[in-house]
This record gives structure tokens, sequence and C-alpha cells, in this order.
């Protein structure tokens, strides 16, 4: 990105709108019309999503998405087609995009190469998005043939309170530059900007982050398997830290109650609930080895509804507590 940003970012950001009539786009993006396909659809059951990115609603014949939160996406590579509002915008290589919270966008489902050329045959994408303590960068890809949307080892989470709080008041500035343009607040800006980024990359350097265990392809739509079961496992893999019910899975992959239960016990041994927090605790083991976050952010980091109710399931499942764990595997006297 450093590279990428030379001539600064107020040069090539674009502020996403609902609407394409009241987007300003700088010099080499164009907005092409998107017509709309279905409704929108309110999240209402889901507390988080994506580990803390919360999801306000889906279109799900259009492959979009609705946050409560603001995010930010960089092309790295190609010419990328990104769906925003009712408007597809293309962007070449160094545009930085701006998606206030509210705004529909992409769901990383589509291609980023729909409505372009043929000779445009890959692309690449930087995204930012923030979390409860930290900040989650991540990549995504699409050739002609594909999208890939996090791969393994390729998300990553900062958990310095510091790079959030600068997340935030980039977002902010950026928000009163659209309202009120200044050259002074293109430079605020690009500074900011560039503050955040070598921030991410000295922690990066230093290795102060938490390399997100995501599995290859963690987008459900893409999955390669004809079996819904091992659909709906994979599901659970990933988004194992939202507020997952049984109903909500089973109605996902098109199952009853009973069949889903059937099912999930026949392919995996186990019931949902003792699969799906089995899989909190696995993550729970790894955050409490690699970081020194609390019990309680680990509480909220992978899905649980309390630390008591962690702290009771861990103690079940380990048969030591997690402070006695942390210990145990450091070798040291931390509290937790």
């Amino acid at each position: 990105m450093l590279p990428l940003l030379g001539a600064g970012v107020s040069n090539t950001l674009v502020m996403a709108r609902a609407h394409r009539k009241e987007l300003i786009l700088p010099p080499g993006v164009t907005a092409l019309p998107l017509q709309l396909r279905g409704n929108r659809v309110a999240v209402r059951s889901a507390r988080v999503f994506d580990r803390a990115a919360q999801l306000a609603a889906r279109w799900p014949r259009d492959g979009m998405q609705e946050l409560r939160i603001p995010k930010m996406m960089f092309v790295t590579t190609g010419m990328a087609a990104i769906r925003a509002g009712n408007y597809i915008l293309q962007c070449p290589p160094g545009t930085m995009l701006f998606i206030p919270q509210g705004i529909p966008h992409t769901n990383a489902v589509p291609s980023h190469l729909e409505t372009l050329p043929p000779e445009f045959e890959h692309c690449g994408l930087l995204h930012f998005t923030p979390m409860i303590s930290g900040l989650a960068c991540r990549t995504c890809y699409s050739t002609r043939e594909m999208h890939t949307s996090r791969r393994q080892g390729e998300k990553a989470f900062l958990h310095r309170p510091q790079i959030l709080q600068l997340f935030y008041m980039l977002a902010e500035e950026i928000g009163q530059e659209a309202q009120m343009p200044s050259l002074t607040s293109k430079q605020v800006i690009d500074g900011m900007l560039l503050t955040l980024i070598r921030s991410i990359v000295r922690d990066l350097f230093d290795e102060e982050f938490l390399l997100q265990d995501v599995a290859a392809e963690d987008n459900t739509e893409n999955i390669l398997s004809n079996n819904a079961i091992e659909k709906a496992v994979a599901y659970i893999n990933v988004h194992y830290a939202a507020a997952l019910s049984l109903e909500d899975v089973a109605r996902r992959f098109f199952f009853s109650r009973s069949q889903f239960t059937r099912s999930f016990r026949q392919h995996t041994g186990q019931s949902f609930l003792e699969y799906l927090n089995a899989r909190r605790i696995e993550q729970a083991r790894k955050l409490l080895i690699e970081t020194d976050w609390t019990s309680a952010m680990i509480t909220r980091y992978v899905g649980f509804s309390s630390p008591a109710h962690f702290h009771r399931l861990f103690l079940r499942e380990t048969g030591i507590t997690p402070m006695q764990y942390r210990q145990q595997k450091r070798g040291g006297e931390e509290d937790i």
C-alpha cells in the first residue's frame, strides 16, 4: 500500500454513498448503475458477525451486506469492481474505499471483476474492519475463475487499542471531509492514514498480532462440498464466534430441526451445542497462550455469553481453569 499512497490518499479516496448520484469520484474511478434484484433482510438475532463486525442486514440475492460499523477497502493489485449502494465502482490500484456504517456493500461473494473487460484477469483487495479491541486486516482476490476471501494465513488481528482508536479517528475525519472539503482536511487524512498503515506494518514485523485461524475458504456459498452437513460444519468452524443457534444453521442449509439434529450427530458424533462449544474452547486455548487478553475479552471474542459460562465450560472440558491453563502452558505465574 505505501508506494501506492505516495501521491496522497485524498486523491484516490472514494466515500461510499447509498445512491450513485451522491458520489464524488476521483480520476480513474467510474460508477456503473446496479439494479438490485432482492430486498433488504434485517438481521435481528446476530449480535456479532465475523468476530465482532456487526451485521445489520443482508441482500441475499445481490451479494451485499450492511454493517453497523465503518470499514475500509484498498485495491492493491489489478482493476477491481466493488458493489456498493445501487452501483458498481470500477477502481484502479491505489483506490481507497471508505464505507460508512449503514451503507450496503459487497459481502465477498460476487467476483470483483464483474463488469470489467476480459483483459482484466485478476485483482486483490485489502480490508480493514474494526473489532471489539483491535483491527482486523485481511486480503481477498478475484480471478476470472473464482473469488477467494480470507485464505489461511491472510487474516491478522491487531489487538492494540491505539490502532483501533486511530482507525476510528481516521473514519471520523473522512466523514467530516466529505461534508466540508478542505485542503487541511485532506492533509490530515493523508497523515493519519499513513500513520495507521505504518503502525500496522510495524506490528506485523514485530509479530504483535494474532493470526486468525480461518478456513482456507470460509465463504459457505463457495464451499466445495455436496454434503449439506459438511457445509454446515464448515460454516460453524468459521462463524463460531457469532450468535449461532441450531435453528438458524438448520434453516440456512435447508434442514428441519429434527433432521439437522439427527444428521449432525451422525456426522460429528456430537450435538450442535457440544460441537460449537468445543470449537470455541479450542480457540480460547490458543488465545490464552498467544495473547495477554483477559478472560472477559476472550469470552466475547470466541462467542460465549458470559465469563462465568466460559469458565465453567473450560473447567469441564480441560479439568483446569483458564488461569491454570495459561500458567501451565507458559510456565509462569500470570493472572488472567
